[in-house]
């Protein structure tokens, strides 16, 4: 859906991720976006209601945007080489999850060893 207020075009843009009813703003004219909870700067990512392979594909339509600036729905505006950053950290999860997985552990004993609180997260601004 794209909606014009005076000289500025706002693009919403469904994509699933974080949530499965994400929605982006995307504003050419001022060449950002507004990223939701798909994209957080200087956080993990969180996985409540997540469509991970969705979420995937969204930061793949990020990263094809011709934007300067990322808004994200936590954190600090970044540029769109936190995008990869982010998109690893994803990863790194999912072969924990896989790792806990294949030894045996339970979901409780997963979700023990798998913190996201104590998880190292560079946010250094992105100029």
């Amino acid at each position: 859906m794209s909606l014009r207020v005076g000289d500025t075009t706002f693009i919403l843009i469904h994509s699933p991720g974080h949530t499965l009813g994400q929605v982006i703003v995307h504003v050419p004219e001022e060449r950002v976006v507004m990223t939701a909870d798909n994209i957080v700067h200087g956080a993990p990512p969180f996985f409540h209601a997540a469509d991970i392979w969705g979420w995937f594909d969204s930061l793949g339509m990020l990263e094809s945007l011709d934007v300067d600036w990322y808004i994200p729905g936590h954190g600090t505006p970044c540029r769109k080489d936190w995008i990869p950053r982010f998109r690893e950290m994803i990863y790194g999860i999912i072969e924990e999850v896989r790792k806990a997985k294949e030894e045996g552990l339970s979901r409780e004993e997963a979700q023990e060893r798998i913190s996201y609180f104590e998880r190292p997260v560079s946010s250094a601004p992105i100029s």
